[in-house]
Parts: structure tokens; C-alpha cells; sequence
């Protein structure tokens, strides 16, 4: 039981209590205990009619009921006994608050026994102070005088209900604004009655003009306060309208805070919304259960319409319907049940209020369930700006957000991981494939690492994890996770095995932001891959050799397009006359501040930057413009150039460097271009076509560094090559177990298979001699010459030009070998 319920129980007792006393104390004193029975009849009708005529006056967010009550209450003190009035006043009021309104039974007994103990106090004071002589001047302002107590007691009661109810301190000031708005009806109501008894008793000629007199006031008021409940009305319908929904609320919820509202401005416990949607779906929003179940057995109304008993079928005391306006932008009816309040009963005029809210509400409505659609809609698209599509895993955007409320102080490791080879699996096998592995890969990274690890798809291939603690637990995560994927994963009955390289950072060592921890994480990632470890953490080494890379690859371009990036040439030889067959291109760099750079990190820049095919045609120009010079200088040699495995991927390169040699004035028989090995292998599918067209141009084709992939063997009578160029791996190891007959045997097949032969990594006269004797045609290698400068090579042509006279007069072993046994036989 709840305080309020308690205290108007409390408040019920004492009425009862103080009933029961001042009928007792009337019944000591001198006069009839019951009364003449045609006074009963009446003062009980009375009673009865004059709650069908039940006045409101609205004050602020509350409204007082007055009826006319105080015109049976001075009859009953006029004509009957104690005991007669309390009687009449309890069966009549009963009675009529029973047809009326039908009010639960705590307020029901609350409002008869307070109504009955202001019966019960008037009689007993009218009794004391007038005695037998009822209507005379002291009997009516004795009772003019109880009934202004009585109704001021009555008032104090009823605000400390309120008070309880808004859980506020009771107010006096509203206290007398009730005393003020219902005291003088009743006092007027009471005089009437004495003036009406007294005139029909002397002067009954006059009674019909007083009935018309009052009739009129009675009507004259009931006009003002149905002007004031419409004004009530529209203020209603004012407050409504400037009703602040909390924009946190789902549609359901929306409705709901409007239709309690609506319950507020209208003083029901029970409101409801029935919508037919478009497609005839019924849609009930209600604050209360028995909304639902009102509308369960109602039939749709057309008209506003007051609740009959029967509607009401005992689930609420009363109630009122109205349809939607038909040119609403929703269709329905709103439901109001369970009047509260003094006056607590629905009515016509809330019908009229309610058909004016109906309107506004319906409009609200729509808005609040656009609304809700909208903040869905936006919801839902806040959710996929944060989330990869794909994997459905947070993404950049929702990782910027969660490290901006990262505090400073807090310690936890960034994973980068990239997969190695997914670009491979992505071109070989389709972007379906490698949506599929990328996929299975982010099921797997979750399922692999800590609960409490965030997990997001950075960018493409690469994936990003945040583990909270120190860097030594996220190197031992990075370290179990690689070694997870070391088993494939199946796409499409294939098993393909991508290991992700993982870079380390640590905020707040490494950085504070995403910029700075991915940046360094990059940095670490990269390392694990150029020395194979897989797994790196960010060192300060990382930043400097990052320093450098970001300075040149910002360079290289424009040392591309200016003096800074030139060609060196390396003679390629007869190994059998010694004469220069023709020269190896090979790019250089010389930074104006750095240095030299290293061929094998500027020409890895080019291609991450995209500038390999402006560095394949620089080089081939300078190439083709130095070859033109030389044979023009009576060199009669060719130039050959290098492509990267990137360049393959250019279908327009042959045609470029077909279009370079006609500007220079170059014909095709003095160009060559070399592939290696390793490129042909893993991916010939592009590179074959490439070289259909350069063989179709007259420009020669060689494959570069052979003997170190797997096996080109199967490619060799089917690729347009014309030279096979010898790892100098192979040539070095000639001494060794084996080592000469591989690489002699690798000479017969070029020669079986119509190739000329360049062995690379010539280092000394021995090697030179034993690679000529057994068919090497040409070579390559500092015993030669080393890579030199386009003016250096008359001057290294002089010098050479004596040691390939020395080694043509050198007689090759195998006839050496000859000459001896012959003058062996002849001594004998």
C-alpha cells in the first residue's frame, strides 16, 4: 500500500468518525430524528439530481467540480432529522456518483463520508444555535457559516491529497483559490434556498419568478464555464502542440509521451491511439492496458461519441472516443478513459476537447513516427559509417573515435596487420575470392585473439587490433596469431595460406593518436617484412629509416625528371672473340643530400609510389639516345634494359618503348629488354603477351638471373626469349661438388634450344676461359668491366681490347688437352 492510499484512508476514517459524532451530538438535542418522509423523497432526489449537474472550473493543471448540492443540504437542514439527512445525503449522492461517473471505491467512500460529515456538522451546529426555529436569522447564518467551514476543512483535505500526489508541500495559496472558485456558488446556492422556502411559504406567487430567476444564473453560469472549458480547450490544445518530445525515444516510446500528455491535459488515468496503417494493419499505442483492451472489442467510430456503460463493459468507470480528422496524416481514433480529479468524470465537454486535441495529436504523431524513422535510418547509417561492409567489423572511422577517448596515461598495443600474398590470390583467382578470404580472415583474427582486444579493418588487406596492456603481451599475441595462420584457409575447395605481417606500436610510448600509432606501426610492419620475422615492434631506428623512405619518395620523382637519375652501362662480351656484343643499362641515383641510393630501395619506392613505368621509359630513353651515340662512335653494340615484375602489368609498355626507339632514331635489332626469371614464373599468364609484342617489335628478349627460381624449364619452349641469362650464383658455385656439370649443363640446353647464353658474375680469368670453352657465347662480370659512365667506355674499349687479344690466343683446353696426347703417341 502506497502513502497516498494511506492517507486517504486516514482522511475516510476521520469523516466517518466525525459523522458518526455530530449525528450522535444532533441526536441529544431537541427535535425529529428522521423527518417528514416527502422531505426524504425530495432532499434524497436532490441529492441524486444535483450530480448530473456538476460544474468544472480549471485552474492551471487541475479543475474543481461544484454542483448545486447545497440547495438539498439547506432543505435537509430545514425539514428532516439527523439521522434522515446523513441518510439522504449518502443514498443520494451514492447514488448519483454511482450513474454519473462510477468512481473506485477508496474515492467513492472518501467523497460520502466527507460529504456526510458536512451534513452532520451543519445539522448539529444549525441545532445548537437555532434550535426548533430552523429559518430564522440566526438558522441561516448558522448555516451559511457551516458551510463555509465545512468547506474549507473539506478544501484542506483535498489539497493535501493533491500535495501527496505532486509530491509538494501543501499550498495554502491554492488552498484559497479553491476556497475562492467554489465558496461562493455554494453560499449563493444556500441563500437561494432560504429565500426560495421562505417566499413559498409567505408568498407563493413568487416562487415561479425565483425558479426563473435561478434558472437563468444557473444557465448564465453553465454558459461561462463551457466558454471557459472551450478556451480550457484550446489552451489544451496550445500546450499540446508545445510539447517537447526526448528525442532519445524510440516511435513506441514518442507516442507513448504524447498520449500521457494528452492524459494530462485532459485529466484521464487512460489513454489510447488506434492507427490503421495503409496496408489495414491495426496499430494500438496506449499508456495504459485497458486502452488495449477497450479497443479490442470497439468497433472503428466515425463520430465523437461519450462511452456507454455497456462500452465500458466494466473495464474503466468512463470514457470518450473521437476519430481522427479525415484529413489527418494518420487514421485512427484516440481513446480517453478514467477521469481523475474532483471532477472526475469524461463528458461532453472533454469531447469537445478531445476532438480538438484529436487533430493536433494525429499531426504529432506522424511527426514522432517520422521521427523514429529517421533517427532508425540515421542509426543505422551511423552504424555502417563506422563499420566495414564486408566483415562487418568497425572500421577507420569508428577507430578514430574510439582512440579519441583514449586518456593519456592509458596503455595498450596497436596491431597492424597485412597480408602477405593477398595480391596475388586477388589477381589469380578474382576480387570474389579475395572477398571470401578476407572474410574467412577476420572470422579467424576474432575468434584468435583476446576478448578483450578491438578488432577493426583498417584499409583493403590490412587490419588493425587494439590490445589494452603493456607491448609484452601484444608481441606475444601478435606472435600466437601469426603463428595461427600458418594454417590455410579453404576458399572455394582451395587451400590458400596468406600470413599477415603484424607491426607493433604502443600508445602512449609510441604515439597518442591513430595518425602517429599507425604511422609507427606501418614503420614496424615493414621491417617484419623485409627481414622476414613477421613480427615487429616499433623502434626509433624504424622512424629514422621511415624519415629516409618518405624523403625519397618524395624525391624520386623529381630526380626522375631531372639530372639526378642516370645510367650506368656494363659491357656484355664475345667470350670467343672478346669483342663488346652489347651493354647493360642499370640506373642510378645520386641524392644531392644522401648520397648514392641503392638501385634495390629506389627502384621498390618507384614502384609503392607508382613511378615505375616513368622510371622504365627515363632509362630506356637515355639508353636508347647512349646506344645511338656509341654506334654512331664505331661501337657496334646494343643496349639492354631491365623491367620490373610491376611493369608487366602495363599492356602499353612494348608499344612506349617501341615509340621511344622510333623518336631516337633506334632500330629494334639494338634493343633489349630483360625479365627475370622469378617474374616469368609467377606470373607468365601477363608476361607472355608482353613479350609476343616486343618480339613481334624486333626488340630481344632475355630472362634475367636464371637458375635461381623454381623452374623455368617448362617455359623455355614456349616463351619468345632469344637470350638466357646465368645467375652468377651458378657460375660461382662451377667448383664446387656438381657445381660444373649443372651449370655446363644448363649451357648445352640454351644451345639445344636455340639461346644465347650470357653468363653473369664473371669475376676472373679462369672463369672467363672455362665458361668459353664450354660454349658460353657471351659474359658479363667485373673481370670485363664494372658498370661506368657512357664517357668511360672509349677508354675501357682500349684497355679491354689488349686482354681479349691476350685471352683470343689462349687455346681452349679441350685442344690443349688434344696437342698433348698427340705428342705422347708420337714418342712412343
Amino acid at each position: 500500500m502506497d502513502a497516498l492510499t494511506r492517507h486517504a484512508r486516514r482522511l475516510t476514517a476521520l469523516w466517518a468518525l466525525g459523522t458518526v459524532v455530530a449525528t450522535g451530538a444532533s441526536l441529544t438535542l431537541p427535535g425529529p430524528v428522521l423527518g417528514p418522509g416527502w422531505a426524504l423523497v425530495l432532499v434524497t432526489g436532490g441529492f441524486v439530481a444535483a450530480e448530473f449537474t456538476t460544474l468544472r472550473i480549471r485552474r492551471g493543471a487541475t479543475a474543481e467540480g461544484f454542483t448545486v448540492s447545497e440547495v438539498p443540504l439547506v432543505a435537509g437542514l430545514l425539514f428532516l432529522g439527523p439521522v434522515g439527512l446523513v441518510g439522504a445525503r449518502l443514498i443520494g449522492a451514492g447514488v448519483g456518483l454511482y450513474l454519473d461517473r462510477r468512481q473506485e471505491r477508496l474515492k467513492l467512500f472518501f467523497n460520502l463520508t466527507m460529504w456526510s460529515w458536512q451534513a452532520a456538522t451543519a445539522m448539529v451546529l444549525l441545532l445548537l444555535v437555532a434550535g426548533d426555529d430552523r429559518i430564522s436569522p440566526a438558522g441561516v447564518y448558522t448555516v451559511l457559516g457551516a458551510i463555509a467551514f465545512t468547506d474549507m476543512i473539506s478544501a484542506i483535505a483535498l489539497n493535501s491529497i493533491i500535495a501527496r500526489v505532486r509530491d509538494e508541500p501543501m499550498s495554502w495559496t491554492r488552498i484559497l483559490a479553491t476556497l475562492r472558485a467554489g465558496l461562493p456558488p455554494a453560499l449563493s446556492s444556500a441563500a437561494f434556498t432560504f429565500v426560495f422556502v421562505h417566499t413559498a411559504g409567505d408568498e407563493w406567487v413568487l416562487v415561479g419568478p425565483l425558479l426563473f430567476i435561478a434558472l437563468s444564473i444557473w444557465l448564465a453560469f453553465r454558459a461561462e464555464t463551457d466558454l471557459l472549458a472551450e478556451r480550457e480547450g484550446l489552451q489544451r490544445v496550445a500546450e499540446l502542440g508545445a510539447v517537447v518530445i526526448d528525442p532519445s525515444l524510440d516511435e513506441e516510446g514518442a507516442v507513448r509521451a504524447l498520449l500521457r500528455e494528452v492524459g494530462t491535459l485532459l485529466e484521464a488515468e487512460v489513454v489510447g491511439l488506434r492507427l490503421t496503417e495503409p496496408g489495414g494493419e491495426v496499430v494500438v499505442f496506449a499508456t495504459d492496458g485497458r486502452a488495449e483492451a477497450l479497443f479490442a472489442d470497439m468497433a472503428p467510430v466515425s463520430e465523437p461519441r461519450v462511452l456507454s456503460a455497456e462500452d465500458c463493459g466494466g473495464v474503466v468507470r468512463d470514457g470518450l472516443v473521437v476519430p481522427l480528422p479525415p484529413d489527418a496524416p494518420v487514421t485512427g481514433s484516440l481513446l480517453v478513459a478514467e477521469g481523475e480529479g474532483e471532477a472526475a468524470s469524461l463528458g461532453l465537454p472533454e469531447l469537445r476537447v478531445a476532438a480538438t486535441l484529436a487533430g493536433q495529436l494525429a499531426t504529432m504523431v506522424h511527426n514522432a513516427r517520422l521521427t523514429g524513422v529517421v533517427r532508425a535510418q540515421a542509426r543505422q547509417a551511423g552504424w555502417e559509417a563506422r563499420h566495414d561492409p564486408l566483415t562487418q567489423l568497425p572500421n577507420r572511422l569508428w577507430l578514430d573515435e574510439h582512440l579519441a577517448t583514449v586518456t593519456a596515461d592509458e596503455h595498450y598495443s596497436l596491431l597492424l596487420l597485412d597480408l602477405d600474398g593477398f595480391k596475388t590470390v586477388n589477381d589469380a583467382l578474382g576480387h570474389s575470392s579475395g572477398d571470401e578470404l578476407l572474410v574467412d580472415f577476420a572470422t579467424r583474427l576474432v575468434a584468435t585473439m583476446p576478448a578483450d582486444a578491438m578488432i577493426t579493418r583498417f584499409a583493403g588487406d590490412e587490419f588493425v587490433c587494439l590490445l589494452p596492456g603493456p607491448i609484452e603481451r601484444g608481441l606475444e599475441v601478435a606472435t600466437a596469431t601469426r603463428a595461427h595462420f600458418q594454417s590455410p584457409s579453404n576458399i572455394r575447395g582451395m587451400h590458400l595460406s596468406v600470413l599477415p605481417s603484424i607491426g607493433l606500436s604502443h600508445h602512449p610510448t609510441d604515439g597518442t593518436d591513430t595518425e602517429e600509432l599507425i604511422r609507427a606501426a606501418d614503420v614496424a610492419m615493414f621491417r617484419g617484412k623485409r627481414d622476414q620475422s613477421g613480427v615487429a615492434r616499433f623502434a626509433v631506428e624504424d622512424a629514422e629509416h621511415a624519415a629516409r623512405q618518405f624523403r625519397l619518395a618524395g624525391d624520386l620523382r623529381e630526380a626522375i625528371r631531372g639530372e639526378h637519375l642516370t645510367c650506368v652501362y656494363q659491357p656484355i662480351v664475345d667470350t670467343a672473340t672478346g669483342a663488346v656484343h652489347h651493354l647493360e643499362a642499370l640506373a642510378r641515383w645520386h641524392h644531392p643530400v644522401l648520397g648514392p641510393v641503392s638501385p634495390d630501395e629506389f627502384i621498390v619506392l618507384a614502384e609503392q609510389g607508382g613511378l615505375i613505368r616513368e622510371l622504365t621509359m627515363h632509362v630506356a630513353r637515355q639508353a636508347a639516345r647512349a646506344c645511338r651515340r656509341w654506334l654512331a662512335d664505331g661501337l657496334a653494340a646494343g643496349v639492354a634494359v631491365n623491367l620490373s615484375p610491376q611493369s608487366l602489368s602495363d599492356a602499353s609498355i612494348p608499344y612506349a618503348v617501341k615509340a621511344i626507339l622510333a623518336e631516337e632514331g633506334l632500330p629494334a635489332e639494338h634493343f633489349a629488354v630483360e625479365i627475370t626469371e622469378t617474374t616469368l614464373l609467377t606470373d607468365a599468364g601477363r608476361a607472355l603477351p608482353l613479350l609476343a609484342e616486343f618480339e613481334a617489335a624486333g626488340i630481344s628478349v632475355a630472362i634475367d638471373d636464371f637458375g635461381t627460381g623454381y623452374s623455368s624449364l617448362a617455359h623455355l619452349g614456349r616463351i619468345p626469349v632469344d637470350v638466357l641469362k646465368v645467375d652468377r650464383s651458378l657460375v660461382q658455385n662451377r667448383r664446387g661438388r656438381r657445381g660444373g656439370t649443372i651449370l655446363r649443363a644448363v649451357i648445352d640446353l640454351a644451345a639445344a634450344l636455340g639461346l644465347t647464353v650470357v653468363a653473369e658474375g664473371i669475376e676472373d680469368r679462369e672463369d672467363y676461359l672455362w665458361l668459353r670453352d664450354a660454349g658460353c657465347a657471351l659474359g658479363q662480370g667485373y673481370f670485363m668491366g664494372r658498370p661506368m659512365v657512357e664517357e668511360d667506355l672509349r677508354g675501357w674499349r682500349e684497355s679491354w681490347s689488349g686482354v681479349a687479344a691476350e685471352l683470343r690466343d689462349v687455346r681452349p683446353r679441350h685442344l690443349a688437352v688434344a696437342a698433348v696426347s698427340e705428342r705422347t703417341a708420337s714418342v712412343s
